[in-house]
């Protein structure tokens, strides 16, 4: 089987800090550029994620994740696993940068790569909440 990978990467900060006019458009940009692929693997990385005031706008990532893997395009893929940068209380480490995962089911052994620190780990080594994943303990 020949495994289809989609690989996107934006710059979103502007989305989520007019969510109700440009967050609408991308993320119809994507779902409809994922429906035209059919990818196995999808791949989205984050820069500037949540704008230039993250703390006020994390709820607004959390939606955003939420709208792409809850569409009729996202629930396609049976694991959906996203990385993002949420400590922001350092500003001099906090990076503004996330990544974003769609996989199917048809791909077996994924491992995730997160940090300098860590080796790649198993997927499911990575536990989701609100849309919002961690590295296990």
């Amino acid at each position: 089987m020949d495994t289809r990978l989609l690989f996107i990467t934006a710059n979103v900060g502007s989305a989520f800090e007019d969510p109700d006019h440009i967050q609408p458009l991308w993320i119809g940009q994507v779902l409809e550029t994922i429906d035209r692929h059919r990818p196995h693997f999808v791949a989205i990385h984050f820069q500037e994620l949540g704008g230039k005031s993250f703390e006020t706008t994390i709820d607004g990532v959390r939606d955003f994740v939420r709208k792409i893997s809850e569409s009729d395009v996202g629930s396609r893929y049976d694991r959906v696993r996203g990385v993002f940068d949420e400590n922001t209380t350092n500003k001099e480490l906090f990076t503004a940068l996330g990544s974003f995962y769609l996989i199917e089911s048809s791909l077996k052994d994924i491992l995730l790569g997160i940090s300098k620190e860590t080796n790649s780990i198993p997927l499911s080594a990575v536990n989701c909440t609100a849309a919002i994943c961690r590295l296990a303990p």
